[in-house]
C-alpha cells in the first residue's frame, strides 16, 4: 500500500506560478510544511521539482522521510512496507533518479535495522543499494551527476564523525579519489553535472578533482568549494580571513580565484552556496545590518544584488517574509530555494521557492 504525505499548499506570491515566471513576474512559493519541518537538498535542472525531507515538528529528524515539492501539495517518498526512505540527497538533471539513505524496518512496529543504506531511487520508487568500495560496509550519498550515472559518495577515513574520505562510483565500480600523501581525508560537497568533476576541501583549502586525478588546490588560504558549474570549469566557494571573516569566491579554470564584491554593507562574513550550470550566476548568503544574513545573486557583468530587491522589482511582496538562507540554484539560474520565517512567526521556519523572469 502507498502512502502520501500531504502537507500545507504552497502559498504563491506574485503573479502565477509554473517552473518560469509567469507573464515576466517573479514568483514567490512558500514550501513551508508546519507542523511538518521541511529541509530542501537538491532540485531538477529547470526547478520545476525540489527535493529533500520532511519530519514531524516534536522529533528533530528521527522519523524523517525523503519527500519531493512540485506545483502542489509535497509527496512523501515510499519505497514499501518495510523500507523507509529518510532523505534525498541529490538528484538527476530531470529527477528521474534520486540519490538518498534508506533504513531498512522490521516487525509489527517497524523497528530500524542496521546501519542506513545509500540507494538510487528511480521514478516508479524502486531502489538499489550503491555499490561502496572494497573494504568499506557503511558510507553515505552525497552528490550524483546529471544523467544519474555517475554518484559521489562518502566513507569515515577516522572515527571522527567529519573525518571524511570521497568516492566515486561509475559502472558499478566504487573507487575512492586519491589523496596527497599523508592526509587520510577530504570532506567532497559536489560533482559536476558531467560527472568529470568533484569539488570539497584538503587540507582545509578548496580543492578539486578532474577525472578521478589527484587534488588541486583553488587557493592557499582556508577554505572550501561548495559548487561547480556543469562542465567543471568555474567553481564557487568560501575563503577565510583574519578576525573571522568569510568571503565567498568564484574560480574560473582560465581566470583563476576571485573574491565576490558584493558592494557596500556585506563586509564580515558571506557565502557561495550555489551555482548556475553556465557558472554566470552565484547564489550566496551574506550578512549585514540591521537584517542579519539574506540572499545575495552575484551575475558576470552586473554584480551583485540582494535577492529581496530583484523580487520587488518583480512585483513581488516580500514583507511578510524573511528570506534568511539561499540553499538551490537550478542550471539556468532563474529557480531560488532557500530557508525563511514569515514576520509573523520568528519561530516557524521552512523552505521557499523564487522563480525569476
Amino acid at each position: 500500500m502507498r502512502r502520501t504525505l500531504v502537507l500545507l499548499p504552497i502559498l504563491l506570491l506574485g503573479c502565477g506560478g509554473g517552473g518560469s515566471g509567469s507573464k515576466g513576474r517573479a514568483t514567490l512559493a512558500d514550501l513551508t510544511s508546519w507542523p511538518m519541518k521541511g529541509v530542501v537538498t537538491d532540485l531538477t535542472a529547470d526547478g520545476q521539482v525540489v527535493f529533500g525531507k520532511v519530519f514531524p515538528d516534536t522529533d528533530y529528524g528521527y522519523n524523517a522521510q525523503g519527500a519531493r515539492w512540485a506545483l502542489g501539495p509535497a509527496e512523501a517518498i515510499d519505497l514499501g512496507d518495510f523500507v523507509r526512505a529518510t532523505s534525498i540527497t541529490a538528484a538527476s538533471a530531470d529527477g528521474s533518479v534520486l540519490l538518498g539513505t534508506a533504513w531498512e524496518l522490521d516487525g509489527p512496529f517497524h523497528t530500524i535495522v542496521g546501519p542506513p543504506k545509500m540507494v538510487l531511487i528511480n521514478v516508479s520508487n524502486a531502489y538499489t543499494e550503491v555499490p561502496l568500495p572494497e573494504g568499506i560496509t557503511d558510507a553515505g550519498p552525497v552528490d550524483i551527476s546529471a544523467d544519474g550515472s555517475v554518484v559521489l559518495g562518502a566513507f569515515a577515513a577516522s572515527a571522527m564523525p567529519l573525518d571524511t574520505r570521497p568516492f566515486v562510483v561509475r559502472d558499478g565500480v566504487a573507487t575512492p579519489l586519491p589523496l596527497p600523501e599523508g592526509v587520510g581525508s577530504a570532506p567532497a560537497v559536489a560533482i559536476s553535472a558531467d560527472g568529470r568533476t568533484v569539488i570539497g576541501r584538503v587540507e582545509d583549502r578548496p580543492a578539486i578533482w578532474v577525472d578521478g586525478g589527484q587534488p588541486q588546490f583553488l587557493s592557499e588560504r582556508e577554505g572550501e568549494a561548495t559548487a561547480v558549474s556543469a562542465d567543471g570549469k568555474v567553481v564557487v566557494g568560501v575563503l577565510r580571513y583574519p578576525q573571522e571573516r568569510i568571503r565567498a569566491f568564484r574560480w574560473t579554470s582560465t581566470g583563476g580565484t576571485q573574491v565576490l564584491d558584493l558592494g557596500p554593507g556585506f563586509t564580515r562574513r558571506d557565502s557561495a552556496a550555489a551555482v548556475s550550470g553556465d557558472g554566470r550566476t552565484v547564489l550566496l548568503s551574506a550578512f549585514a545590518l540591521p537584517d542579519g544574513d539574506e540572499p545575495i545573486l552575484w551575475r558576470v557583468g552586473k554584480g551583485a544584488k540582494r535577492l529581496r530587491d530583484i523580487l520587488a522589482a518583480g512585483g513581488v511582496d516580500v514583507s511578510a517574509y524573511n528570506l534568511t538562507a539561499a540553499r538551490l540554484l537550478s542550471a539556468d539560474g532563474k529557480t531560488i530555494v532557500g530557508a525563511g520565517r514569515t514576520t509573523n512567526s520568528m519561530f516557524v521556519s521552512g523552505p521557499w521557492k523564487v522563480v525569476l523572469p
